[in-house]
This record gives C-alpha cells, sequence and structure tokens, in this order.
C-alpha cells in the first residue's frame, strides 16, 4: 500500500499520470522536479495531505486537490492558476502564498 511518493530532483520527470489508484497515499513530493509539466488532480484521494512542487519551474497550473489537503508548497513554480476551492476562504489558513507574488497577484485583483 503506496503512502509516500518521494520522486525529488528527478530531471527527466515530465509529468505525472493518473494516480487514483493511490487512493492510500497521503504525501507527494516532487520537490525540484524542473521539467514536469503536468500534475494530474487529486480530488479524490481523500488520505492525501501534502503536495510538495516547490522548484517545479514549469508547472504553470494546479489541478483539483484533495479537500484534505494540509500542506501545499509551490514556492519556484510558475504557477499562476490555482483551483477556486484553494482560494475559497475555509482553505485560506492552509496555503502560503506569500513567495507566489505573480499568483499572489492575480488573485488580488480578481477579488
Amino acid at each position: 500500500m503506496l503512502k509516500t511518493c518521494k520522486l525529488c530532483y528527478s530531471q527527466q520527470l515530465t509529468e505525472v499520470d493518473d494516480l487514483s489508484k493511490a487512493q492510500n497515499i497521503e504525501l507527494i513530493d516532487l520537490h525540484g522536479c524542473t521539467k514536469l509539466q503536468r500534475f494530474p488532480a487529486t480530488g479524490q484521494l481523500r488520505h492525501l495531505r501534502v503536495v510538495n512542487l516547490s522548484g517545479c519551474t514549469e508547472i504553470r497550473s494546479i489541478p483539483e486537490v484533495s479537500p484534505n489537503i494540509v500542506e501545499l508548497h509551490l514556492q519556484g513554480t510558475g504557477t499562476r492558476e490555482l483551483p477556486i476551492s484553494l482560494v475559497s476562504p475555509s482553505q485560506e489558513d492552509n496555503l502560503n502564498l506569500d513567495k507566489l507574488t505573480s499568483l499572489a497577484q492575480v488573485i488580488k485583483s480578481a477579488s
């Protein structure tokens, strides 16, 4: 039973396929995968608590994530789009957008 996926600094990783079969996964750490361009939706993964995409400079948007997410690390990504569920007031306490200056500007201008 897969609970943790750590593929940090996998320089040849360009996409992560469907994770729907990994129903017990709790942590996905892809920190520093600089060629990673796509990350799948994880909304159906009820046990997922932590996703680290820090340093994944090619990631431009984040699909729906698990409603139980506790930590979502996006520092150093090219992220400009987030699912509306992540920017709703109920999820605001779980996100640190301080280091995502371009994203923070987009969200503030849309408010």
